[in-house]
């Protein structure tokens, strides 16, 4: 899955991003991205994606439409998913971006605007 791989500021870099699930932008921070597909339904907080911040670094097509489809809903964002190296898998492996896991959920299922 790790396809997209471009080059930023002399180094090779690679960008995955969660803009997957039914969401909604939330402020306080414009182009921060709610996404609560399963997550209050099992008591876990929703996943709040800082868009802007991942945007500020990388273009669009460095995730869109390859790895994430351009439309609210249209991709099954699941842990079991991003754990296969798929959607922010594919950059969250502890190696070209911070590692997606059990000491790490609190960074993206904050509940609230980052």
């Amino acid at each position: 899955m790790k396809r997209n791989v471009w080059r930023r500021t002399g180094f090779v870099s690679m960008l995955t991003v969660g803009l997957a699930i039914p969401s909604q932008a939330t402020d306080p921070v414009l182009g921060d991205v709610r996404m609560d597909r399963l997550s209050t339904t099992n008591a876990i907080p929703p996943v709040v994606f800082p868009h802007w911040k991942h945007r500020t670094e990388f273009r669009c097509y460095a995730c869109h439409p390859e790895i994430f489809e351009m439309r609210a809903g249209a991709n099954a964002v699941s842990m079991d998913a991003i754990s296969r190296g798929e959607f922010c898998g594919a950059c969250h492996d502890g190696h070209t971006a911070f590692a997606v896991g059990f000491d790490s959920c609190r960074t993206c299922h904050s509940g609230a605007e980052q």
